[in-house]
Protein backbone atom coordinates (compact mmCIF):
# COMPACT_ATOMS: atom_id res chain seq x y z
CA UNK A 1 0.00 0.00 0.00
CA UNK A 2 0.95 3.74 -0.55
CA UNK A 3 1.09 6.53 1.91
CA UNK A 4 0.52 10.16 1.55
CA UNK A 5 3.75 10.67 -0.03
CA UNK A 6 3.31 7.96 -2.38
CA UNK A 7 5.66 5.44 -0.74
CA UNK A 8 5.01 2.09 0.95
CA UNK A 9 3.40 2.19 3.85
CA UNK A 10 1.75 -0.24 5.85
CA UNK A 11 -1.79 0.20 7.39
CA UNK A 12 -4.36 -0.80 10.26
CA UNK A 13 -7.04 -3.11 9.12
CA UNK A 14 -10.46 -1.77 9.66
CA UNK A 15 -12.99 -3.25 11.79
CA UNK A 16 -16.10 -4.54 10.82
CA UNK A 17 -18.19 -4.41 13.82
CA UNK A 18 -19.53 -1.26 13.16
CA UNK A 19 -20.43 -1.67 8.98
CA UNK A 20 -24.15 -3.07 8.46
CA UNK A 21 -25.22 -3.66 4.80
CA UNK A 22 -28.24 -2.48 3.44
CA UNK A 23 -29.55 -1.90 0.60
CA UNK A 24 -28.11 1.78 0.22
CA UNK A 25 -24.84 -0.10 1.56
CA UNK A 26 -24.23 -2.75 -0.01
CA UNK A 27 -20.72 -2.49 0.18
CA UNK A 28 -20.78 -1.74 3.86
CA UNK A 29 -17.47 -2.57 5.77
CA UNK A 30 -15.90 -4.02 2.12
CA UNK A 31 -11.81 -2.98 2.45
CA UNK A 32 -10.98 -1.80 -0.68
CA UNK A 33 -7.73 -0.87 -2.21
CA UNK A 34 -7.61 1.12 -5.18
CA UNK A 35 -4.77 1.34 -7.89
CA UNK A 36 -1.67 4.21 -7.66
CA UNK A 37 -3.63 6.22 -10.76
CA UNK A 38 -7.28 6.90 -9.00
CA UNK A 39 -7.18 10.18 -7.52
CA UNK A 40 -7.85 9.82 -3.43
CA UNK A 41 -8.35 13.16 -1.34
CA UNK A 42 -5.17 13.57 0.73
CA UNK A 43 -3.67 10.97 -0.58
CA UNK A 44 -0.49 12.04 -3.77
CA UNK A 45 -1.27 10.00 -6.96
CA UNK A 46 2.20 8.86 -8.10
CA UNK A 47 1.90 6.82 -10.89
CA UNK A 48 4.55 4.45 -9.35
CA UNK A 49 7.19 7.46 -10.40
CA UNK A 50 9.24 8.41 -7.42
CA UNK A 51 9.28 12.04 -9.86
CA UNK A 52 5.87 12.52 -9.14
CA UNK A 53 6.36 12.27 -5.53
CA UNK A 54 8.19 15.65 -5.54
CA UNK A 55 6.55 16.98 -8.41
CA UNK A 56 3.07 16.96 -7.79
CA UNK A 57 0.93 17.67 -4.74
CA UNK A 58 -1.48 16.06 -2.08
CA UNK A 59 -4.81 15.19 -4.44
CA UNK A 60 -7.45 17.91 -3.59
CA UNK A 61 -10.54 15.67 -4.88
CA UNK A 62 -11.60 11.75 -5.08
CA UNK A 63 -12.45 10.35 -8.60
CA UNK A 64 -16.05 9.71 -8.74
CA UNK A 65 -15.59 6.09 -9.44
CA UNK A 66 -14.19 5.77 -5.91
CA UNK A 67 -16.76 8.17 -4.14
CA UNK A 68 -19.29 5.73 -5.42
CA UNK A 69 -18.16 2.84 -3.83
CA UNK A 70 -17.29 5.57 -0.45
CA UNK A 71 -21.32 6.11 -0.90
CA UNK A 72 -21.73 2.45 -0.89
CA UNK A 73 -20.62 1.79 1.85
CA UNK A 74 -16.45 0.35 0.62
CA UNK A 75 -13.35 1.24 3.05
CA UNK A 76 -11.09 2.13 0.89
CA UNK A 77 -7.85 0.74 2.80
CA UNK A 78 -5.15 2.67 0.38
CA UNK A 79 -3.70 2.51 -3.20
CA UNK A 80 -2.01 -0.20 -4.94
CA UNK A 81 1.60 -0.50 -7.02
CA UNK A 82 1.41 -0.65 -10.26
CA UNK A 83 3.90 -0.60 -12.96
CA UNK A 84 5.44 2.88 -13.45
CA UNK A 85 2.74 4.52 -15.75
CA UNK A 86 0.30 1.33 -16.43
CA UNK A 87 3.25 0.35 -19.16
CA UNK A 88 2.66 -3.48 -18.43
CA UNK A 89 6.78 -3.88 -17.47
CA UNK A 90 7.80 -7.03 -16.57
CA UNK A 91 9.43 -7.07 -12.59
CA UNK A 92 13.31 -7.30 -13.53
CA UNK A 93 12.26 -3.40 -15.48
CA UNK A 94 11.00 -1.87 -12.41
CA UNK A 95 13.43 1.01 -11.36
CA UNK A 96 12.35 3.91 -8.89
CA UNK A 97 10.11 0.88 -7.06
CA UNK A 98 10.36 -2.70 -6.36
CA UNK A 99 7.93 -4.91 -7.97
CA UNK A 100 5.08 -6.28 -5.60
CA UNK A 101 6.22 -10.22 -4.47
CA UNK A 102 3.41 -12.98 -5.84
CA UNK A 103 2.65 -14.72 -3.06
CA UNK A 104 1.20 -17.54 -4.99
CA UNK A 105 3.95 -17.98 -7.72
CA UNK A 106 6.16 -20.95 -7.80
CA UNK A 107 9.10 -18.91 -8.76
CA UNK A 108 8.20 -18.76 -12.65
CA UNK A 109 5.16 -16.77 -12.21
CA UNK A 110 5.12 -13.46 -11.43
CA UNK A 111 3.15 -10.36 -10.92
CA UNK A 112 3.11 -8.47 -14.33
CA UNK A 113 0.58 -5.85 -15.71
CA UNK A 114 0.00 -2.22 -14.56
CA UNK A 115 -2.43 -3.64 -12.29
CA UNK A 116 0.25 -5.86 -10.39
CA UNK A 117 -0.04 -4.43 -7.09
CA UNK A 118 -3.77 -4.98 -7.13
CA UNK A 119 -3.57 -9.11 -7.91
CA UNK A 120 0.07 -9.54 -5.83
CA UNK A 121 -2.62 -7.61 -2.70
CA UNK A 122 -5.07 -9.68 -3.09
CA UNK A 123 -3.20 -12.52 -3.10
CA UNK A 124 -1.24 -11.56 -0.31
CA UNK A 125 -3.85 -10.01 2.34
CA UNK A 126 -6.79 -12.29 3.24
CA UNK A 127 -8.60 -9.25 4.77
CA UNK A 128 -8.38 -7.72 1.46
CA UNK A 129 -12.06 -8.04 -0.24
CA UNK A 130 -11.65 -6.02 -3.46
CA UNK A 131 -9.12 -4.42 -5.33
CA UNK A 132 -9.67 -1.70 -8.14
CA UNK A 133 -7.50 -1.69 -11.57
CA UNK A 134 -7.74 -0.44 -14.66
CA UNK A 135 -6.47 -3.42 -16.64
Amino acid sequence: MLDQEGLCKSIAVPSRLYAKESQQHPLAGARISVKDNFKLAGIKTVMTNRTFTQLYPVESETAEYVKTLLRLGAVIVGKSKMCSFAAGENPGDWIDFQCPFNPRGDQYQNPGSSTTGGGASLAGYPWLDYSIGTD
